[in-house]
């Protein structure tokens, strides 16, 4: 629970290090990102080193995380609550399945903003 919320302080810390505005982390700013959300990206993602991080999302091996690669981030994890609620009305489990939604079309709602504001750097 709280995903939503972690998933914004995700995305401070990597505007925050996008300090050019580019668009685009490199390695540093990664690592950065990375140290500064350790408990929370291990929390969501189960990633436990910013190497690891690197490897699963950098798509294109070029050592720097493009916008999508960016937004990656965010689908996976939106992902991955979508499967964990459908398993918890598997076993009915109503309540926190409608709680997990609720996080979950939130979530849907933050990549959108995310990508607007990416999109406007093109």
């Amino acid at each position: 629970m709280g995903g939503a919320r972690k998933c914004k302080e995700i995305w401070q810390a990597i505007r925050k290090a996008d300090f050019r505005k580019e668009g685009i982390l490199n390695e540093t700013n990664i690592n950065l990102v990375f140290e500064k959300n350790k408990e929370t990206i291990y929390d969501l993602l189960r990633i436990q080193t910013s190497a690891d991080f690197v490897e699963v999302f950098d798509m294109d091996k070029d050592g720097f995380l493009n916008e999508d690669e960016q937004i990656l981030i965010f689908s996976l994890i939106k992902t991955k609550t979508q499967l964990l609620a459908q398993e918890l009305c598997n076993i009915l489990e109503y309540q926190m399945f409608k709680d997990l939604m609720r996080e979950v079309r939130q979530l849907e709602q933050d990549i959108v903003d995310y990508q607007d504001e990416l999109r406007k750097n093109i």
